[in-house]
């Protein structure tokens, strides 16, 4: 899958390296592995995803295994993907998905990496795609 990285410069930096930052301090309080940031091509795959829930106005997993297969075609072993809509900061978001089951899973999971998008829609909500790998 082509990715273009202009797509990068769209998203919400600063809100992405809190998030990013808040789950790696959930992983140490865990004795957990801290996960390197993936700011380029986990960075870019993202976005994508968030764009097509924006364009359809859904929250979903749609695709995933192109994602997937797009981050295995460049050495990942395991990836695993987080979403979520209107949040507004990274506190808020990172609690909800680590009383989740299912998403502090993911969030405890043995991988190396990750990498988030984030974007507003026209009402101003937050979309993110989460994802996180293993090398």
């Amino acid at each position: 899958m082509e990715i273009d990285l202009n797509i990068l410069e769209r998203n919400d930096w600063e809100l992405s390296l809190k998030i990013l930052g808040e789950i790696n301090s959930y992983r140490e309080q865990k004795n957990l592995t801290v996960l390197n940031k993936d700011t380029l091509f986990v960075s870019a795959y993202a976005p994508r995803h968030y764009d097509y829930m924006i364009e359809n106005n859904v929250i979903n997993h749609d695709f995933f295994f192109i994602r997937k297969q797009g981050l295995t075609n460049l050495g990942t072993k395991t990836v695993g993907e987080i979403i979520a809509y209107g949040y507004p900061n990274s506190s808020s978001i990172v609690s909800a998905w680590i009383l989740s089951d299912s998403h502090r899973k993911i969030v405890e999971g043995d991988y190396t990496h990750f990498g988030i998008g984030i974007a507003k829609d026209n009402l101003n909500r937050n979309y993110y795609t989460l994802l996180f790998y293993k090398k």
